[in-house]
């Protein structure tokens, strides 16, 4: 099979990601704040819960709004990333796994080289959407979903599904 001819784009929207985890901090605020209120615990007990999931929540939510843009480009071989104007020692390479699709969005795993259940290298996350890479989306699709060499390569006997 043949794979998808080179490309490069660069993710700097992330507001439906943002969007959701805004959404999900919200939730379990709630949830803790109605849990402590119908629980009959000792308000110093929930008091500590509540507070920890606001700091918890506002961390991750600070880290979110503070994602830089992300280079993700594939040569036809491999797949690169990195955050533009960063040193190359910052960089990425490997493959990239299609976590979740909902068609105009999609959330992906950057696996670096040389991972595996051993050795557990650092994966990355990376939320794309189709708003701010429209010219560029069904290009993106086709590469993500096509076929590495590597995995064509590699043939029936060390196929996962062998």
């Amino acid at each position: 099979m043949r794979t998808a001819p080179a490309l490069q784009v660069t993710v700097a929207r992330y507001g439906l990601w943002r969007g959701a985890l805004l959404g999900l901090a919200v939730a379990a605020t709630a949830a803790v704040a109605l849990w402590w209120a119908t629980a009959g615990v000792p308000a110093a007990a929930g008091a500590s819960v509540l507070l920890g999931t606001l700091l918890l929540s506002g961390w991750l939510l600070r880290a979110e709004w503070r994602r830089p843009p992300c280079v993700l480009r594939w040569d036809g071989q491999c797949w690169h990333w990195g955050t533009p104007g960063a040193p190359a020692a910052r960089h990425g390479s490997g493959r990239v796994v299609v976590t979740l699709d909902l068609g105009s969005w999609m959330l992906l795993r950057l696996v670096p080289d040389g991972a595996d259940r051993r050795r557990r290298a650092r994966a990355a996350w990376l939320p794309v959407q189709a708003r701010g890479l429209e010219p560029h989306w069904h290009a993106l699709r086709c590469a993500v979903y096509s076929p590495t060499p590597a995995a064509t390569s590699a043939g029936p006997a060390t196929s996962p599904h062998a």
